[in-house]
């Protein structure tokens, strides 16, 4: 790998153009908004060159979290996407993009169940979508160097501004090897870095941890199986959490919280927002 430098005064001035493009709305925002106010104010954005992770147990929301940013990202912002979708097939991952952004149950339109209005909806949305420029790779299993490649060319053609992948645990480092080691998890991790570092976009990946021992207890780092290297090479882990699906009794329904536990340019903390399972949207509270 070739070494370069670079003259400092070369780096202070994007760094000042970089500042200078600071949106002033009600927060400062740095880089890519989530379209998430509350998000935004713990990150400023989604920053160029950085991995964030979101680590969720099964079945909480990380998918469509991702998907909603997809959309706020890519349709809303105008913003160009490279979506690895390894969980999912493109139908399918388009299937719950456009429930997300008609706000429509889509397993009552499966059944048939649909008024005219959300058959309204889904036209309009569709009609969004379409205009976005959000590229899908569908694998059900990719090696990293294949996604590395993959990345690669669609930058080279497109000029993208952000990458998502979901799932961390579906990429292999070799072909036909699909029982990962930690130091293959570690080296699958740094090319990830590597990648945000080399085409300059925010990495977000998706990230499956194991069903909890305890019902009601709340993910956190030593829940990863590498926490050690996550916490060194990622710039910022984010941790989902929905207590309706852990607590009989819980007065937090629809609520989901996400519980950053690695920032590195801002704060630690947790916050709280609106989720929809039926269709699939998240907002602020």
């Amino acid at each position: 790998m070739k070494i370069r430098y670079v003259h400092i005064k070369k780096v202070l001035e994007d760094t000042m153009t970089a500042f200078k493009d600071i949106k002033s709305d009600e927060q400062l925002i740095s880089g890519i908004s989530s379209g998430l106010h509350d998000f935004d104010s713990f990150t400023s954005g989604f920053h160029d060159g950085e991995l964030f992770i979101i680590a969720s147990r099964p079945s909480v929301g990380k998918s469509a979290f991702a998907i909603n940013l997809a959309l706020n990202v890519g349709v809303r912002q105008k913003k160009k996407i490279a979506f690895f979708t390894l969980q999912m097939s493109n139908i399918n991952l388009l299937i719950r993009m456009l429930g997300v952004e008609a706000k429509i149950d889509i397993v009552k339109l499966r059944r048939g169940y649909a008024k005219q209005k959300a058959l309204n909806n889904l036209g309009d949305a569709e009609n969004r979508i379409s205009k976005s420029n959000i590229f899908l790779i569908d694998s059900n299993s990719i090696t990293i160097s294949k996604l590395l490649k993959t990345a690669g060319k669609i930058n080279t053609k497109h000029i993208i501004e952000m990458i998502i992948i979901d799932y961390f645990q579906l990429i292999r480092l070799k072909e036909n090897e699909y029982i990962l080691s930690s130091e293959d998890e570690i080296k699958i991790l740094a090319s990830l870095k590597k990648l945000a570092l080399s085409i300059n976009v925010p990495v977000i990946l998706l990230y499956k941890l194991p069903k909890p021992i305890k019902k009601q207890y709340k993910p956190s780092l030593n829940d990863l199986r590498t926490p050690e290297a996550i916490e060194r090479i990622a710039d910022v882990v984010i941790f989902m959490y929905r207590d309706e699906l852990y607590n009989d009794k819980t007065k937090k329904m629809k609520i989901a919280e996400l519980i950053f536990q690695k920032n590195r340019s801002f704060t630690e903390g947790y916050l709280k927002i609106w989720f929809d399972k039926g269709n699939g949207r998240f907002k602020d509270l």
